[in-house]
């Protein structure tokens, strides 16, 4: 397994520390509208518990306001540690109740897809304080992290590409059908969608083992695209969908940052006009 350097310049943290918030207030933003909306927390209090309609609506509406604050709250040193703990509880309990209660297809995949998530308030906690102490220095730990939530995120869809999923095969028609004048057949959509799993789990596997720069910027492209399907399948109203996943874009551009550094590390080291320790 290949772990780029972790030893960065103070600007290189910042930009971190930039991607990282932008990506988590896209993301907790995503699930507030969800939440505003309706997700599963009404389905479990109404249905299974009982409890009115207004209770449910009162209570999902309270926890989005609760993560509005959160999200303030990350952006002031006093409270960041606080407010991103506080996420992460959310994001695992929200993940759990969707995994049992969801009813969705291919659940597990949802599940594995959401683990790589779980741990993103951890990330920008980890880079928030290695800004504020000045240290450009982070944890071994955070840098697999990051290639470890990006394996599960490709990992997760290439394995639901070969599993045939129905609402992968609704993009590829929706796709064609509507942007360009290819025909295409069930079967023709199938046949393409093992090709793209394939491409998937391959990119999953050398994210973790053998990254390099074209693979991140093929992470970040796809990732972009994939996210992109569910506001140009369905309608710009569907646009919370696109949002939450971010990550999926995000966290490449994380490991483009730590890439862009390692390189700069290399050619310093390299210069001959440039002393050598």
């Amino acid at each position: 397994m290949r772990v780029l350097i972790t030893n960065i310049s103070l600007k290189g943290v910042t930009s971190i520390v930039q991607v990282l918030k932008f990506t988590l207030l896209i993301y907790v933003i995503a699930f507030c509208l969800q939440l505003i909306k309706g997700a599963v927390i009404s389905s479990i209090l109404v249905v299974d518990n009982g409890f009115s309609e207004s209770f449910s609506f009162w209570t999902e509406k309270s926890l989005a306001i609760v993560l509005i604050f959160c999200l303030i709250g990350i952006f002031f040193k006093a409270t960041y540690k606080l407010c991103l703990w506080a996420i992460t509880l959310f994001l695992i309990g929200y993940a759990l109740l969707n995994y049992f209660n969801g009813g969705k297809s291919l659940l597990e995949l949802t599940l594995i897809s959401a683990i790589s998530k779980w741990w993103l308030p951890i990330l920008t906690l980890h880079a928030l304080s290695c800004d504020y102490k000045q240290k450009p220095n982070f944890s071994p730990l955070f840098l697999l992290a990051v290639q470890l939530s990006i394996f599960l995120i490709f990992m997760a869809h290439g394995i639901g590409c070969f599993s045939k999923n129905a609402l992968y095969i609704d993009y590829i028609l929706g796709f064609f059908g509507d942007y360009t004048s290819i025909t295409l057949k069930q079967k023709q959509a199938e046949q393409l969608l093992i090709i793209i799993g394939i491409i998937d789990i391959l990119a999953a596997i050398l994210v973790l083992f053998k990254p390099f720069k074209a693979l991140i910027y093929w992470l970040i492209f796809w990732g972009f695209l994939t996210s992109l399907f569910r506001i140009v399948d369905a309608s710009i109203l569907n646009y919370s969908e696109f949002l939450i996943r971010v990550p999926h874009v995000g966290l490449p551009l994380v490991l483009l940052i730590f890439w862009n550094q390692k390189n700069k590390a290399e050619n310093y080291s390299s210069s001959p006009s440039l002393p050598k320790s």
